[in-house]
């Protein structure tokens, strides 16, 4: 019996201290990657600036290949979307593009709705390097409390998986 009252209270403890860090811990969180691909502006950017390209190289698929995916309005366009149902990997979503800037940048709203519903505003950013171009993924948001003690994480989990994406956008880009 002691032991398991020993066991409560550290869980109790626990709960506190986690809640007691989401009250001073910032919601917002950046994440950012980059890589050089060697190719022109123009030819990255159509990896880029449509949902159906960004799908053959994310690697999000690659935790599920049986995902169901559904596209509505004009792959490319403002207000076209991308919505997905996977395992418990990926979970369920919805992302939308909500401003393109020709070669140079894509702004899309990811909606997460399972396993945690959030949202993030995520941006391709296109820049010359040489005669190659420099492509950042980036994505920025709010995670709601107690929640938002994942935040000083985000960099560390959604880092390697946009590395690993910038990876393949770069090899299926300069085929």
């Amino acid at each position: 019996m002691k032991i398991l009252k020993i066991i409560g209270i550290g869980l109790i403890a626990l709960i506190l201290i986690v809640l007691g860090l989401g009250l001073v811990i910032p919601k917002a969180y950046t994440v950012a990657r980059s890589v050089v691909i060697d190719k022109p502006r123009s030819e990255v950017f159509t990896m880029v600036s449509t949902l159906r390209n960004q799908e053959k190289w994310s690697p999000w698929i690659d935790y599920d290949p049986q995902v169901k995916v559904t596209y509505t309005g004009a792959d490319g366009a403002v207000g076209s979307t991308y919505t997905w149902a996977g395992n418990d990997d990926i979970g369920k979503g919805e992302q939308e593009i909500k401003a393109i800037t020709p070669n140079e940048m894509v702004h899309n709203e990811v909606r997460f709705q399972e396993p945690f519903a959030s949202v993030g505003q995520v941006y391709f950013i296109l820049a010359d390097e040489g005669k190659a171009t420099k492509v950042t993924w980036k994505m920025e948001g709010e995670q709601v409390y107690p929640m938002n003690v994942m935040a000083p994480f985000m960099d560390g989990m959604l880092g390697k998986e946009f590395a690993k994406g910038l990876i393949k956008l770069k090899t299926l880009t300069e085929k």
